[in-house]
């Protein structure tokens, strides 16, 4: 999708509804004016972008791509109007999903542009470079806000799609659609807030990138300072301009992608709203002529239909779950789970329960709980009733922030100490407390070490005696393990506060410490073994960097260890797919979050089946274990 209007952008054309004659047009205006004969040999990487942006809209279009619709049909091939209030809002806020999108992918570009003027055969000047990263800066101040709109859009469909359920709830429950209708919902509720996730990030580096701005004022050879300066400012400015493109990009990629999503929930309530009408007048006429239904002799044999058949347990037409890897939620969690459809009183003492049991998991109780607190608000009375909204109230307030100190990690015979940082509102530190992620790895490790120690088929190395290096350590859960395993172990991370911290609390000879961002780093030391959790996010560009430093930083026989949550496949596919491309063979596992249970195989193309919304100690993890492939 992305690549596609990139294309249409390079030509100056709106979208994939401009006409192919505006798109012949286009090209020919273009190519004449930034031919290499007429701009110069030093525009030539400009007019190839041009050729390449036409040769993909027309490829688009002979295959099956986007194909233009002319504005007096668009009326005649919308979707039918359909008289439900909920489902022409969902609409709207689809359509407005949408317009966000539009608008940061231009915001992308506009970004992108700046960046190739900056890095173009005709160096600018100091006070050019300023221009263009002043626009740069305002260019993601305005993405920002574009962000945070689509947020909200997504978040109020979400709202419809509920609604929706809610509204057709004796169907829904029995249909196909709806629960994958429920599925979807929460997808697009995850990507809504990721959304506004992105916002915040790109509003901090946007004061950012002023803030450079200002230093190179202050500091400009008009001051009366030398040729040293001018040198420094262009660089500072020059790499400000490259940061804010490759971020405006990403996330230009992230929110077409949310607003895909958005569009496919609405179509999804569509495809409900049609199944339940069928149904109701299914089940209507049944009732009207229920003397004609054909029965069965009672003599007749009933062939039993046949099972699908599946590669690897838990895959087949259905979604992967945590069950069907063997790995089983909590009994008592399930019954509690279970009495939320019940009556208020029993579903509010569920939810009481649920609520001291998973304390980090306020989004997934919240949307567990909303159905049954509504229902015990709506239909309950006196003491119920109050509890359900002080109940509902309690979820609705933000999560207990982390205050810091030291914590313990044990498994089988290994315990660490680690020390979390104190969690600062409005800061958009990542690394302040070990994510589950970090603590499935860890034990991974472990397990790895105990099993090779007994002889046993294990698919993972043992990090004894070998040099290891843990990249986003964060609070560096997995790399202190592996210290504690017997490895010479660096603990690195692009944030220098938490490398500083981890300096401070950790004292070992064997133990170094590295500030590394993997995106700008270039250093060729060779290490046995590379470990990484929870790193493939979108806004930091991990799948295609990760790989990059594998391949620099990785020793002969080396391999990478990489575990990470559920957010999307894309990501994960991307890094699969860079990981390939540099000589990497990669073997891709399940794991639980809690790190426990066998590691089962799956290959690249059932990733994603994976569910993606399930409370941190039921989520399933894929892990990659990358090595060097034989060249034999």
């Amino acid at each position: 999708m992305m690549k596609e209007r990139d294309s249409y952008y390079i030509l100056g054309l709106p979208g994939p509804a401009a006409s192919e004659e505006e798109v012949k047009k286009a090209y020919r205006n273009l190519a004449r004016k930034e031919h290499p004969d007429k701009a110069g040999i030093g525009n030539k990487k400009r007019f190839q972008a041009i050729q390449q942006a036409y040769s993909s809209i027309l490829k688009q279009r002979q295959f099956g791509g986007s194909v233009a619709v002319p504005e007096d049909t668009n009326e005649e091939e919308s979707p039918k109007v359909v008289d439900s209030a909920v489902l022409q809002e969902s609409l709207h806020y689809a359509n407005e999903a949408h317009q966000c999108a539009d608008e940061v992918a231009q915001g992308g570009h506009r970004a992108l542009r700046g960046w190739e003027e900056s890095e173009g055969s005709k160096r600018r000047s100091l006070k050019g470079l300023r221009d263009l990263t002043r626009h740069s800066a305002s260019e993601l101040r305005g993405v920002a806000r574009q962000m945070r709109q689509l947020g909200r859009a997504t978040e109020a469909m979400t709202r419809c799609a509920e609604a929706f359920l809610n509204d057709n709830l004796d169907i829904a429950d029995t249909l196909s659609t709806g629960m994958a209708l429920r599925d979807r919902c929460a997808i697009v509720e995850d990507s809504g807030r990721a959304c506004v996730t992105s916002a915040e990030l790109l509003e901090r580096i946007g004061e950012a990138t002023e803030a450079t701005l200002r230093k190179v004022e202050k500091a400009s050879p008009d001051a009366g300072e030398g040729n040293n300066l001018l040198r420094l400012g262009t660089r500072l400015l020059t790499e400000s301009l490259a940061r804010s493109a490759a971020v405006a990009r990403r996330t230009a990629e992230e929110a077409l992608n949310a607003a895909g999503k958005a569009l496919d929930l609405h179509r999804g309530m569509l495809m409900l709203d049609a199944e339940a009408r069928k149904e109701r007048e299914r089940l209507r006429k049944r009732h009207d002529f229920e003397e004609d239904e054909p029965v069965p002799a009672p003599d007749a044999e009933r062939k039993e239909a046949p099972k699908p058949a599946t590669s690897a347990p838990g895959f087949g037409k259905g979604r992967i779950t945590p069950a069907a890897l063997g790995w089983r939620m909590d009994p008592e969690l399930s019954e509690l789970l279970a009495q939320l459809r019940g009556e208020a009183a029993a579903a509010l003492e569920a939810l009481r329960a649920l609520r001291a049991r998973l304390p980090r998991e306020a989004p997934q109780l919240r949307r567990w709980a909303r159905p049954a607190l509504g229902r015990a608000c709506c239909e309950a009375e006196g003491d119920v009733a109050s509890g359900a909204a002080e109940l509902l109230e309690l979820l609705e307030a933000p999560a207990e922030k982390f205050l810091g100190g030291p914590r313990s990690f044990r498994w089988k015979e290994v315990e660490i100490v680690y020390w979390e940082l104190p969690e600062i509102e409005e800061d958009l530190l990542f690394g302040f407390a070990a994510w589950p992620a970090a603590q499935a790895l860890a034990r991974l490790l472990i397990d790895a070490e105990s099993e090779s120690s007994e002889s046993s088929e294990s698919p993972l190395p043992s990090v004894a005696k070998k040099r290891v290096l843990e990249v986003g350590a964060g609070v560096a859960v997995a790399g202190l393990s592996c210290r504690a395993l017997g490895a010479a172990v660096c603990l690195s991370d692009a944030e220098e506060r938490l490398v500083e911290a981890l300096k401070e609390h950790h004292h070992d000879e064997e133990l170094r410490f590295q500030v590394l961002d993997w995106n700008t780093d270039e250093g060729v030391e060779g290490f046995d073994v590379i470990v990484g959790s929870d790193l493939l996010l979108a806004p930091f560009g991990g799948a295609q960097a990760l790989p990059r430093l594998l391949a620099r930083r990785l020793a002969p026989g080396g391999c990478g260890l990489l575990l990470n949550s559920r957010r999307g496949a894309e990501a994960h596919l991307t890094a699969i797919e860079e990981l390939r491309r540099r000589g990497f063979a990669v073997s891709i596992f399940l794991a639980s979050s809690e790190g426990m249970g066998p590691l089962l195989p799956i290959s690249a193309e059932q990733i994603p089946q994976l569910p993606e919304n399930a409370p941190s100690r039921d989520r399933i993890l894929p892990l990659f274990y990358a090595e060097i492939a034989d060249p034999g």
